[in-house]
Formats: C-alpha cells, sequence, structure tokens
C-alpha cells in the first residue's frame, strides 16, 4: 500500500528540495498541511499537485 501522507521532513526529500523550503511553500499558500493531532502532514495528492503547479512556473527551487 502507498503511504497517504508525508511528514514535512519526507515531503522535503520526495521533492529533493530542503525542509525549509517546505516551510516557504506552506507559507506561500503553494502546499497545504494538513494536522493528524499534534504531527503536520502533507497528503500524497496535495503534494503531487503541489509539483504540478510548481512545473508550470518553472522549476522547483525558482518557484
Amino acid at each position: 500500500m502507498e503511504r497517504l501522507a508525508f511528514r514535512l521532513e519526507e515531503a522535503a526529500e520526495a521533492l529533493g528540495v530542503g525542509r525549509s523550503h517546505i516551510y516557504d511553500l506552506i507559507r506561500r499558500g503553494l502546499i497545504t498541511p494538513s494536522k493528524l493531532g499534534r504531527r503536520t502532514v502533507i497528503d500524497r495528492e496535495e503534494l503531487q499537485a503541489a509539483l504540478k503547479r510548481l512545473r508550470v512556473r518553472g522549476t522547483v527551487e525558482a518557484a
């Protein structure tokens, strides 16, 4: 079974960026996180949609 959500560190690793970049994407509204108890996660669909939005703009780093 594929994972449904990723911790912020795992999302950063999946995108090949640093954790601070994930926080920046969240702050800018490009990724919407969810809360599972006290843990902040990004669900698989949100991560994939964000990657597609960022591709339209250029590269992940240029977003």
